[in-house]
């Protein structure tokens, strides 16, 4: 953002704020010098107008980490090839303090340049120019003023026959001259008369006039007279004496009530001037606990706001968390869900696997135990189930409930256990012959079946 112009330079609140009207210098070290140190000025500008005068530069401690720069047209960048310890020493150096660890600095030509030096020759000339322009306008208006009283005299001079003339006609063309009369002055206003001093009144009255002492103290004898002493008056007209004592005793009762007054003046001055301090204090006490009333206020405020943000931060923190909570728990629910969907479709899938290979098996079991191609292959069949593969009731379903067959697959068991009963009774009834008939033999579509007795040995 740009650099406020109206902040002051106050190093000790802080604020590094210079305006530099000329072009800004910063030091570097030569390189080219091992054996001292060599500082090179190096001229800072603006890297968008490429601007070099008329840069403000800004820093302020607690805030900032480098220096700040802007340009007339407001292009505002850091600067960070500027030493900020240098830059506050500067400041301070502008600031009236001088601080004798950095006089070097200045001396190596940080900061602003210098003015160029004063070419008197050309400053002479100007105010030459200067002077010699002041009184030719001078000496031309004494010339007008002197043309302007000539003229003005000459037209009135050759006006006043005119007037004359005129002056005549408009006393003609008015019936005449009148008489003169008397002036119209104002009358003076009447003084007021100061009343006389008694010594009139006296001589009017025809009283007799007689003068007191002039010297109250010895009555114009001159001498002071008591009981045994005479000396002469010190406070009669002439004496040495009186010129001396009284005048040191009216100087002194005069010095007296000078001091008095001035004594008194100062009293009412102090006064004043100590109430115009208590009412300041007091004002002042005011002014601070109405500021300390502000600020407890402010803080109070800004103590509630951060309590409020806080708060408002922790729940939304807890809302965003128990959100977070709710969907992984939905996440682990669906996951639960599907793996158990999915553990039950491969259980079923099992299952139903494993009734059709059962189904099967029994099939070809039954199918094999109803229609035995093969001599020597015993038929064990039992009413209700086959004994070695699984039992099944009636209906062609199995006992067990954990195996569960479809109205097909019972068909086809229902099916094979009518076929092997079927096949039970026939085996029956070939027992029963060749039990009758030992010699006997039973011809088939695969060939002889064997009796019982051959099964035998």
């Amino acid at each position: 953002m740009p650099i406020s112009p109206w902040r002051p330079l106050s190093p000790d609140n802080g604020d590094h704020y210079l305006f530099f009207e000329r072009r800004f210098r910063y030091v570097v070290e030569d390189p080219e010098h091992p054996w001292r140190r060599v500082w090179v000025p190096t001229v800072i500008a603006c890297p968008v107008c490429e601007a070099d005068t008329g840069l403000r530069l800004a820093y302020k401690v607690g805030m900032d980490t480098v220096v700040e720069a802007s340009c007339r047209v407001g292009h505002t960048w850091i600067e960070p090839r500027i030493d900020v310890s240098q830059w506050m020493a500067y400041c301070r150096f502008r600031a009236g303090q001088q601080e004798f660890d950095w006089l070097w600095l200045i001396e190596a030509g940080y900061g602003e340049e210098p003015p160029p030096p004063i070419d008197y020759v050309e400053e002479l000339r100007l105010a030459a120019v200067e002077v010699t322009k002041y009184g030719r306008r001078k000496a031309k208006a004494k010339v007008r003023r002197v043309k302007k009283r000539v003229r003005t005299r000459a037209r009135t001079e050759a006006m006043r026959p005119v007037a004359a003339l005129l002056r005549m006609a408009w006393t003609m063309q008015a019936g005449g001259i009148e008489p003169v009369g008397k002036p119209r002055r104002r009358l003076a206003e009447p003084k007021i008369p100061k009343t006389p001093p008694v010594a009139a009144y006296r001589k009017a009255y025809g009283m007799k006039t007689q003068r007191g002492p002039k010297c109250l103290i010895c009555e114009d004898s001159g001498q002071l007279t008591a009981p045994g002493i005479s000396i002469p008056c010190t406070e009669c007209e002439g004496s040495v004496e009186r010129t001396t004592a009284a005048a040191i005793v009216a100087a002194a009762g005069k010095r007296a009530v000078d001091d008095d007054r001035r004594a008194a003046e100062r009293r009412v001055v102090h006064t004043k001037a100590a109430e115009r301090r208590a009412a300041e204090r007091r004002a002042a006490e005011e002014r601070a606990a109405e500021e300390r009333a502000a600020e407890e206020r402010a803080a109070k405020k800004q103590a509630a706001e951060e309590q409020a943000a806080k708060k408002q931060a922790a729940e939304e923190q807890a809302a965003k968390k128990q959100a977070a909570e709710e969907r992984a728990a939905k996440k682990q629910a669906a996951e639960e869900r599907a793996a158990k969907k999915q553990a039950a479709e491969e259980r079923a899938a099992e299952e139903k696997t494993t009734r059709e290979k059962a189904a099967a098996k029994l099939v070809a079991q039954t199918a094999s135990d109803a229609a035995p191609r093969h001599a020597g292959v015993r038929q064990s069949v039992a009413a209700g189930k086959t004994a070695g593969i699984i039992q099944v009731g009636r209906d062609g379903q199995p006992l067990n409930p954990r195996f569960r067959l479809t109205e097909e697959e019972a068909a086809a068991v229902r099916d094979a256990i009518e076929l092997g009963l079927l096949a039970g009774r026939i085996a029956r009834e070939v027992g029963a012959i060749a039990a009758a008939a030992p010699d006997a033999q039973l011809s088939g579509r695969e060939g002889p079946v064997s009796t019982s007795a051959d099964r035998d040995q």
